[in-house]
């Protein structure tokens, strides 16, 4: 799955629960961190999305925030802090067809991929528990 597809899906499940997952001005300018290295300009969009959840929300703001972080790049931001805020929200969001869909995994059902962010490697730990919960 790639980021913008992660974005997308993480995108829905936001405006289904109506959350507010940056009601701060400081996890606002993160989650702009976090999209913009990640998914550049293609993330602008979903900022937006994510945004106007909030009462706060200013478009015209809102585009000043993410152009800056387009142009600054703080690397080491990156798309699982957006995931984060969202869980911070209790905005839940399946991964069982991310956590299903590894390849040359024998052996290795009980382990997180390596190439999921720490925030899949989270939800892994929440729902692979002695009494995991669905989605």
């Amino acid at each position: 799955m790639t980021d913008i597809e992660s974005l997308r899906r993480l995108t829905e499940a936001v405006e289904t629960a109506g959350a507010d997952i940056a009601p701060t001005y400081a996890e606002y300018v993160q989650l702009a961190f976090a999209i913009a290295t990640d998914c550049g300009e293609a993330g602008r969009e979903f900022f937006h999305r994510l945004c106007r959840t909030s009462a706060k929300y200013q478009r015209e703001h809102a585009e000043r925030i993410f152009s800056n972080a387009l142009t600054t790049r703080h690397g080491e931001v990156h798309l699982g802090t957006a995931f984060h805020l969202a869980e911070t929200a209790n905005v839940k969001l399946c991964n069982t067809e991310v956590m299903n869909n590894r390849r040359n995994t024998e052996n290795t059902e009980n382990t997180p991929s390596k190439v999921l962010t720490h925030t899949y490697i989270i939800r892994w730990r929440m729902t692979n528990r002695t009494n995991p919960k669905s989605c």
